[in-house]
């Protein structure tokens, strides 16, 4: 999962202004403006009693909970749902207010093992704490995720998330099975520091979520409150999910393509307990919302 619209190629054909007899052929969503929104109201924050603080209850997304993810382009804070997933250094804080004033859920993106250059924090990373880029997206490179600079660094991310109005922490980049990173991080090192992030979350009263982690689903599940997918249907792998959709907790998913290809992924994922909307490569504001 990536943040920056540098990172994507703009797609070549956005949604543009959809005609009501496609969307009606479709019959994944309903349209307003030139944006497909849910058929259901957001529900608020359930309760999971399985906590692993002691066995407090924690809050966690509802499974049918409506939402919406932009990472990139000109912000678009009126869709009606009742989740943003977002950068919070790509949001300017007027829009990030009015969402949070208008009883918005926000959860916010944090690349928990990678370093990204054009963080406010990049200059704190010391040089041997950064690896090798990684394979797709040479602007980024992997962490030590063994070194207290690094979860030093986290801390006071998570600080500036609580101190923000997030909700909830999606955490991203923190498996490297079949990665050249330039560590030697283990597997122990990799389910060490998943546990220190979730604590640290859930110690700030925060949500977390587990983003793009696929091999580590099984045994990251209690630990976490709920899961984001990119490209799993595309690439046959959105049963890894399997362990979130099982304890009753939001899986929301994201497919690149446009209400051409909606009717296809929409059906894929039908029954499956996974939330998908159908985004631009870019994260921009245009979606397409499948029916759960």
């Amino acid at each position: 999962m990536r943040v920056s619209p540098c990172k994507w190629p703009l797609l070549a054909c956005c949604f543009g202004m959809l005609g009501a007899a496609l969307l009606l052929s479709i019959g994944c969503g309903t349209i307003e403006g030139p944006l497909v929104v849910r058929n259901h109201a957001g529900r608020a924050p359930v309760t999971d009693a399985g906590s692993m603080d002691a066995g407090q209850a924690r809050e966690r997304p509802a499974i049918d909970i409506s939402w919406q993810v932009q990472l990139s382009g000109s912000f678009d804070a009126s869709i009606d749902v009742a989740l943003y997933y977002i950068d919070l250094d790509n949001l300017p804080s007027t829009e990030r207010t009015a969402l949070s004033n208008s009883g918005r859920q926000l959860a916010c993106y944090l690349s928990a093992g990678s370093y990204e250059p054009w963080r406010p924090d990049a200059a704190l990373f010391p040089a041997t704490v950064i690896g090798n880029a990684l394979a797709d997206y040479p602007d980024e490179h992997w962490l030590d995720i063994r070194s207290t600079a690094v979860t030093s660094l986290m801390s006071a991310r998570l600080d500036q998330f609580e101190s923000s109005g997030c909700n909830s922490v999606a955490i991203a980049n923190v498996t490297t099975s079949g990665e050249n990173t330039g560590f030697d991080v283990t597997a122990t090192d990799q389910t060490n520091y998943l546990t220190w992030l979730s604590n640290e979350i859930h110690r700030r009263g925060l949500m977390a979520g587990l983003a793009t982690a696929e091999d580590r689903l099984g045994a990251m599940e209690p630990l976490f409150d709920w899961a984001y997918a990119q490209g799993c249907w595309l690439d046959n792998h959105c049963s890894d999910y399997a362990p979130f959709v099982a304890a009753a907790k939001a899986v929301l998913a994201v497919e690149f393509g446009d209400a051409t290809t909606a009717p296809t992924m929409c059906s894929g994922v039908a029954g499956t307990g996974i939330d998908l909307l159908i985004k631009p490569q870019d994260l921009g504001a245009n979606r397409f919302a499948c029916t759960t």
